[in-house]
């Protein structure tokens, strides 16, 4: 019937019984309050209600159970309840009616207590009430009280389908999904609604693959098929599994059966494949779907958030038809992440505000979240000191310390930590988690010890948490504590040896990280992006060409997509550059479809080291067609690149480029690359003219070395007297300058002046860096050496010692490298590791095979004319790599960096 009609004959009959006080008969009165019901006309309810009161029919049961019915169905709880307390002997509609009301409304209190008087009252529950009061328990999460109603259905025989679906919902709703399961196996018949209520109960608790094996054997049953209830919980579990072919198969079956057009579907489908990176699946779906809401239009926002399409997300934000919800809000808040994001953050607060949720409490959380991910920690923290729920939540906290660790604000986040204690909040693992970071950033060992004592003193086991902790000694160095913390994990995961991996890696102990990614694989551990990194990592600083290779080697077979990341395609260029093999970081790099920044810069980097400064400033200007802007470091590169190259313009328009077109104010390094730019080409004048506009003591070192190397004695002994005057933080710096200086006041003839420094610089305690270590691989195995190394044993231990004692006398007999007896002695009795590496190398490798040693340490002066001299003795290149660059010693006596 048309509604418009309905209701003008509604209107009508109340106007009739306005003007009569006729009673009616009760099948007419039960007809008129269907009409009220179906229109949810609680007015004309009442009106209808008073006319029965007014006639004397008001002790009818009949229409009792109807104005129950009419008021329950309108939301007039109370008036319902005051009809049925009327009623002298209420009957299972009468219970079930009222029962309905209070469940339908979700109060539980209420609807338990009414079943309990009705079974005092005599009256016997039927499957519809059992299964109303189930749906009500459900809805609300209580499984106890929910028992309590299932073992009374047990008790009454009332194990129906109909009951048993609703107790299959009711657990799988509180996360019991074995008694979910135990419950449908003793159904006596099971319907599509007992299938969906267990294929949901798995989806919902995680239980994905066994809520797809339920699926299967729904379908070999073959006595229903799915609908709508049914989709929506698959495509969820293949969303929970991120499984895109099996969510892809899905969708076509939806579409096949025709419930691609459901609203839910649509939106469950949405999320599957925003979820599973298929962004543009999910935009299709989308735009497909005939009607939308707020949920569709969420999902969809938060599908392009969750992918990193920032501009997508808030363009789509922007677009909605209709008003966002909370839910919206925080996805389109997810898709702010850097400070460039900033002025979209505010224009989403304004709207936030404006639509009246800016006093919910979790967008407040959420605001200081997306404020620190921006880098605004001045409104994050506004937001924060106004937040009137902060004293007792640590959520709000934890938004506060992470917004600043994240942004290098490490220092502000303790002191919020410290804060966060003394209003009396109780930290949890977030809190510790965050603030773990921040001790990880500061290097405060102190302050991360202190939070590791808290987490133990709080009995707080959480693999995440000691991972923090594995990570926080690592980075500030105190690598025994590290692993101490690893061996007494109770559980570990694939993050804690991947955090033992990068830490030892990063620590220069390449041996130890391979040895921990062997362990690894040998214990059965999946690997990931990250083992991959920190393996490839420790093999470049080891270093080991072949091991680096093989693990190249895995990678691109078990995990080839993982090749064309640009995080592993930089790491792998990195490790080939350190290894020697630029050939292979070439390989790598042009191999690579997508190419960020760093791969660029590391490239640059290689060739420039390798001594290939032309291919180096050519990739640059490739960089630069290929839109990727420069930064700092590519800029120090370039400079350096150019110094070796011995193209002074170039170097000086690079560094005028970078302050004057990209805005990068140049730093010390940047500064003590001009002065060897110009060092190098003898324009001693200007590096000092340069090194007098920032006078640190890296620039001073650099013309020091520069003087030495063109023998200006007089500007020299002038530049280290001024860098006598500056507070030296690295003291090996401070002894190879004052080294390079005592040289020169000895070819000045200045013995005198040469003995007074070298005396200064022993009152200074200041001498080369302890732990030189040295590498060398023979035939796929790495070998160490280390400073004055007396592990030399076996038959080959003579040839070395008398082949290094050979090339030393004759470096100084006849090459006169060294003028100075002092430094005579020095290259005489000198046993750094990379000249014992080099010794080894010599005796264990054919003739005129590439020596190729890594160093921990900048090669002195010494050692770097040592290898010149045995290079072209033995007529055999030399490669040596300390963390400054790459020297290659060729057969002509000259080496790439043209010290």
């Amino acid at each position: 019937m048309n509604p418009a009609a309905t209701e003008l004959s509604l209107q009508t009959h109340i106007n009739q019984l306005k003007k009569s006080s006729e009673s009616l008969q009760p099948a007419r009165y039960a007809s008129l309050l269907q009409k009220c019901t179906e229109q949810k006309s609680a007015a004309a309810g009442k009106l209808v209600h008073q006319h029965i009161l007014s006639s004397g029919c008001g002790v009818n049961r009949y229409i009792q159970n109807h104005l129950i019915f009419m008021y329950a169905k309108c939301g007039c709880l109370e008036d319902a309840l005051e009809v049925f307390e009327l009623l002298p002997n209420p009957n299972v509609f009468s219970w079930t009616a009222l029962i309905t009301a209070y469940a339908k409304e979700g109060h539980l209190r209420e609807v338990l207590g009414l079943f309990r008087k009705m079974q005092l009252d005599g009256t016997k529950p039927d499957a519809f009430v059992f299964s109303t009061v189930l749906t009500a328990c459900s809805s609300a999460g209580a499984l106890n009280e929910g028992k309590a109603i299932h073992d009374c259905a047990v008790l009454a025989g009332m194990e129906t389908q109909v009951v048993g679906n609703a107790i299959v919902n009711l657990y799988g709703k509180c996360g019991r999904v074995h008694e979910a399961k135990a419950v449908f196996e003793r159904l006596p018949e099971r319907n599509l609604v007992s299938w969906n209520a267990l294929i949901a109960a798995n989806a919902q608790n995680g239980h994905c693959k066994d809520a797809m094996q339920v699926f299967h054997l729904m379908d070999l049953d073959g006595s229903v098929r799915p609908n709508d209830a049914t989709f929506v919980s698959v495509v969820d579990a293949c969303s929970n599994l991120l499984d895109l072919p099996r969510g892809k198969s899905t969708h076509e079956r939806i579409i096949r059966t025709g419930f691609d057009s459901y609203l839910f579907v649509g939106n469950s489908l949405v999320n599957m494949y925003g979820k599973c990176g298929s962004v543009d699946r999910a935009r299709l779906v989308f735009e497909k779907m005939s009607s939308r809401n707020v949920v569709s239009w969420t999902v969809m926002i938060w599908a392009y958030a969750q992918q990193g399409f920032i501009r997508a997300a808030f363009d789509l934000y922007k677009r909605m038809d209709c008003e966002p919800n909370a839910v919206t809000f925080m996805a389109v808040m997810d898709s702010c992440l850097r400070p460039e994001d900033l002025p979209r953050a505010e224009q989403i607060h304004a709207h936030m505000v404006a639509s009246g949720f800016d006093s919910d409490a979790v967008l407040q959380v959420c605001l200081v979240t997306m404020y620190g991910k921006c880098g605004s920690v001045d409104s994050a923290w506004s937001i924060f000191e106004n937040l009137k729920e902060r004293s007792n939540n640590a959520v709000t906290w934890n938004a506060m310390i992470s917004g600043l660790a994240q942004h290098g604000e490490s220092k502000q986040a303790l002191e919020c930590f410290w804060k966060m204690e003394l209003e009396g909040v109780r930290p949890n693992s977030v809190t510790y988690l965050a603030s773990l970071e921040a001790c990880s950033s500061l290097n405060d060992l102190t302050r991360g010890r202190q939070l590791h004592a808290r987490i133990l003193l709080e009995n707080i086991h959480e693999a995440n948490l000691s991972n923090a902790v594995i990570n926080m000694y690592g980075k500030c160095g105190s690598l025994d504590e590290a692993m101490d913390e690893f061996a007494k994990m109770p559980e570990r995961d694939v993050v804690s040896w991947n955090t033992m991996i990068a830490t030892y890696a990063q620590h220069g102990s390449g041996r130890q990280a391979l040895e921990f990614f062997k362990q690894m694989d040998l214990e059965g551990w999946t690997t990931d992006r990250a083992t991959y990194l920190g393996a490839i990592d420790a093999c470049g600083s080891v270093p080991s060409l072949a091991l680096g290779k093989t693990i190249h080697s895995i990678v691109a077979t078990a995990a080839p997509c993982l090749e064309q990341d640009p995080g592993v395609a930089t790491a792998l260029v990195t490790m080939y550059a350190r290894c020697g093999s630029l050939h292979d970081a070439k390989s790598v790099f042009w191999r690579s479809h997508s190419r960020n920044l760093v791969t660029w810069s590391n490239l640059i980097a290689a060739c420039a080291q390798h001594g290939r400064e032309n291919e180096a400033l050519d990739l640059f200007r490739e960089m630069q067609l290929q839109g990727t802007k420069p930064d700092a470091l590519t800029f120090s590169t370039l400079v350096a690149a150019c110094s070796r190259r011995g193209v002074v313009k170039d170097g000086v328009f690079y560094f005028v480029s970078m302050v004057e077109d990209y805005s990068i104010p140049a730093s010390e390094d940047h500064f003590g690359g001009m002065v060897d730019l110009l060092g190098r080409a003898g324009w001693l004048e200007e590096a000092e003219q340069v090194m007098r506009k920032n006078p640190c003591a890296l620039a001073h070192a650099v013309l020091l070395g520069a003087c030495h190397v063109h023998g200006d004695v007089e500007r020299g002994i002038r530049i280290a007297q001024s860098a006598l005057e500056l507070d030296w933080k690295n003291s090996a710096s401070f002894a190879a300058s004052m080294a390079m200086l005592a040289e020169l006041y000895g070819a000045a003839g200045r013995w005198e002046d040469a003995a007074r420094v070298r005396k200064a610089v022993e009152s200074r305690n200041a001498r080369r860096e302890p732990g030189g270590r040295s590498w060398i691989e023979v035939k796929n195995r790495v070998h160490e050496f280390g400073e004055d190394d007396d592990r030399l044993q076996g038959p080959r231990l003579d040839k070395i010692r008398g082949e290094l004692q050979r090339l030393s006398s004759l470096a100084v007999e006849e090459g006169g490298i060294c003028k100075d007896e002092n430094a005579r002695a020095h290259i005489l009795g000198c046993c750094h590791s990379e000249k014992v590496a080099i010794g080894f190398g010599i005796v264990s490798t054919p003739a005129g095979q590439l020596i190729r040693i890594v160093k921990n340490l900048r090669a002195c002066h010494d050692c770097h004319a040592f290898a010149k001299f045995v290079s072209r003795r033995i007529q055999r290149e030399i490669s040596v790599r300390d963390p400054y660059g790459l020297h290659c010693f060729q057969t002509n006596g000259s080496c790439s960096c043209e010290i």
